[in-house]
């Protein structure tokens, strides 16, 4: 039996929203296969129910404030020097600040380092290049750890940028949970929400700037002058975002035609899912501060749509999706978005297709179960190194 102790800022997610999500799937997959998993979290948002053998410990809920950081640190800090010398390994999720810079620092005080990794996923590295003192940090962070865990080529491309050494460095996907996202989910229940009838579906979910929802909004006339029963509907958490895409929608006379929705609770997505013909989702796009997903990156939300057996659009998953095998790649081009998905609405047999491929891929090699055991594995050398 293996003794972990995980730092994360969420768990097991942040509020409503996606950020975090697995960060309960991950420690119960680790507690059923007989390890103990100790978790130290700044999350606000708990829901309670854990494995036996999962001991959580939340930092105290502190008023906003110049010295909550500091506050939160120092307690992370403090527990992590208590719960150190019981634990085999220390696993960081994300390499942020509080709690777990100061959950690395607990380490080069104890009496006995332990082994440790971090799993970078792609928000905490790209804040560090908007700032020159979080880039010292999180590269510090980086340096200090045993290995470094990208969840996809793009993020192991990005830790590159911090100097992190290739034999360092590992990718382990995320893992999603195949018992929800699987070819038995039912998507009658949305048809029937939305009052869709026997209309074709496009399904896009993830609202952010960086995402590029815009790309897909913009092609939608294009769609519609080709299929004029078509429906859409963009799945998001950010109400403000929402009313923003709304408005465009409203401008491009596509709004009766488009809806906009919150997955809530997430247990429903599936069914959004389960109801879509397509599912076409992030288009990159540059934000202000420069930054943007970058084309070898996927997400989540790729792997669950694929997982139901839908033929993902999108511009990144580039190496995850094999174009019209598993799905479809795209330029951010409008008109290129709406040929594809057009296509894909014509053509039956190879929606159909490209469905059960993608989801015999994420089956096989993505779901939560499997990352669990490339992460053990990992765990063990990383113990005897």
């Amino acid at each position: 039996m293996l003794k972990v102790c995980i730092f994360t800022p969420f768990f097991p997610r942040y509020r409503r929203g996606t950020m975090g999500l697995g960060m309960l799937e991950f420690p119960e997959c680790l507690a059923m296969d007989g390890q103990l998993v100790y978790v130290i979290t700044a999350s606000k948002f708990m829901e309670k129910r854990y494995a036996n053998r999962i001991r959580v410990y939340q930092l105290p809920k502190i008023p906003e404030g110049t010295g909550r950081v500091l506050l939160t640190s120092v307690y992370s800090f403090c527990k992590a020097l208590l719960l150190y010398p019981n634990v085999d390994i220390i696993h960081y999720q994300w390499a942020t600040f509080s709690p777990n810079f100061f959950g690395m620092i607990a380490n080069m005080f104890t009496s006995e380092k332990k082994p440790s990794i971090v799993t970078v996923r792609g928000g905490d590295l790209r804040s560090g290049l908007k700032s020159a003192v979080r880039f010292s940090l999180i590269k510090t962070m980086l340096r200090k750890v045993d290995r470094v865990v990208a969840v996809s080529q793009g993020m192991y491309n990005l830790a590159r940028m911090y100097d992190v050494p290739q034999k360092k460095l590992t990718i382990i996907p995320n893992g999603i949970d195949t018992a929800l996202f699987n070819l038995r989910a039912n998507g009658s229940f949305i048809k029937k929400k939305f009052d869709l009838g026997d209309s074709p579906l496009v399904v896009c979910v993830g609202t952010e700037k960086i995402k590029g929802v815009e790309h897909l909004i913009h092609a939608i006339p294009k769609v519609l002058s080709e299929i004029s029963d078509v429906k859409f509907i963009v799945v998001g958490t950010d109400d403000r975002r929402k009313m923003e895409l709304w408005m465009l929608a409203r401008k491009l006379k596509i709004d009766k035609s488009t809806f906009f929705a919150c997955p809530a609770p997430y247990h429903v997505m599936p069914n959004f899912f389960a109801a879509a013909d397509v599912v076409a989702t992030i288009f990159s796009k540059p934000v202000p501060e420069g930054m943007y997903i970058l084309p070898n990156e996927y997400g989540r939300v790729h792997l669950e749509a694929m997982a139901c057996g839908k033929p993902v659009v999108t511009s990144v998953a580039k190496g995850l999706i094999e174009n019209g095998r598993t799905g479809f790649r795209v330029n951010t081009n409008i008109d290129e978005i709406a040929s594809t998905i057009i296509g894909i609405l014509h053509d039956e047999k190879l929606r159909i297709q490209v469905g059960r491929n993608a989801s015999k891929i994420v089956m096989k090699h993505y779901s939560v179960e499997v990352m669990t055991k490339r992460y053990l594995q990992l765990y063990k050398e990383v113990i005897n190194a």
